[in-house]
């Protein structure tokens, strides 16, 4: 059973009003993402490719193409503001690995802008 999206949000208000995002180094770490696939595809059309990507091989209809994530997406984010994500994939029988570079800047509190350097497939 998935989170509720009102107890998510609900989650992420009372996280952000006590300690708040004001340092990249707050984030530094290496980061596993957990996804979830309540069937509702309209997240696949927010204008986020991250995003759409992601809801797309983690849904039910990628996998009836022989499609999906094959692990958790990992984050990766350094001291210097750089940040690295990993995505392990399977599509059309065969396997591949997305890697996407970017910086980040804290634009004010709880807020953030990417800035995107590479993306980039191991097939």
């Amino acid at each position: 059973r998935f989170p509720s999206r009102p107890a998510i949000a609900a989650l992420e208000k009372s996280w952000q009003q006590e300690y708040g995002v004001s340092s990249i180094l707050q984030l530094q770490g290496t980061w596993k993402l957990q996804l979830i696939d309540d069937g509702d595809i309209s997240r696949w059309t927010t204008g986020d490719p991250s995003r759409a990507f992601l809801g797309f091989f983690n849904s039910g209809f990628s996998n009836l193409l022989g499609m999906g994530l094959t692990a958790a997406p990992t984050v990766e984010i350094f001291a210097d503001s750089r940040a690295r994500s990993v995505t392990p994939l399977q599509w059309a029988g065969g396997l591949d690995t997305i890697t996407y570079d970017c910086g980040l800047m804290v634009l004010q509190r709880n807020r953030l802008r990417q800035v995107p350097y590479g993306l980039r497939s191991q097939a």
